[in-house]
């Protein structure tokens, strides 16, 4: 493997969901609302034929007791499967169940879970993360990564695209 690529999660691979009485969009909290973005296991194949595969999620809603550990494993667990029934892998698949408020070192934009991985990988280089949010590109900006925002701009990324496979194809041609 020539890198690593580290993926967020909800957004850039599944759906969010509009969540009325929180009034936002919210990742899945249930096999049953999880629903895979088209293009996003494919995207996920192509980059595991060159990168290492990361996927490093926030997910605040196992310390608010609104998701369990079981559904976060069998929500993982599908988008795992999907991704390696078509010939690719995700070799690491990172959360942080806190909230901001926990202050803990996981939770992007801090770099807990991507330097885990690094400690196991190595300074594999280049470095690449993905997702949806500030926080995706702030936490790739201080691990030393090129940062690919999928849709609006709202942080200060190297790259925009529409969605995962055009990250993809960026970073394969990179």
């Amino acid at each position: 493997m020539t890198g690593i690529v580290f993926l967020d999660r909800d957004g850039t691979i599944n759906d969010l969901i509009y969540d009325p009485e929180l009034k936002f969009k919210r990742g899945p909290r249930t096999l049953g609302e999880l629903v895979i973005k088209k293009d996003a296991p494919e995207a996920i194949k192509n980059l595991s034929r060159k990168f290492v595969v990361a996927i490093v999620t926030n997910q605040p809603d196992l310390s608010r007791g609104k998701m369990s550990k079981v559904d976060l494993c069998m929500v993982n667990g599908k988008i795992t499967r999907t991704v390696v029934e078509i010939g690719g892998k995700i070799d690491y698949f990172l959360h942080c169940p806190h909230t901001a408020e926990n202050n803990c070192d996981c939770r992007k934009p801090k770099t807990g879970m991507f330097t885990h991985v690094l400690a196991i990988e190595g300074s594999k280089f280049p470095l690449w993360t993905v997702g949806d949010e500030v926080c995706d590109v702030e936490a790739g900006k201080s691990i030393g990564a090129r940062t690919v925002q999928i849709g609006n701009i709202n942080g200060n990324p190297d790259f925009v695209v529409p969605n995962l496979l055009e990250a993809s194809k960026l970073i394969l041609e990179q």
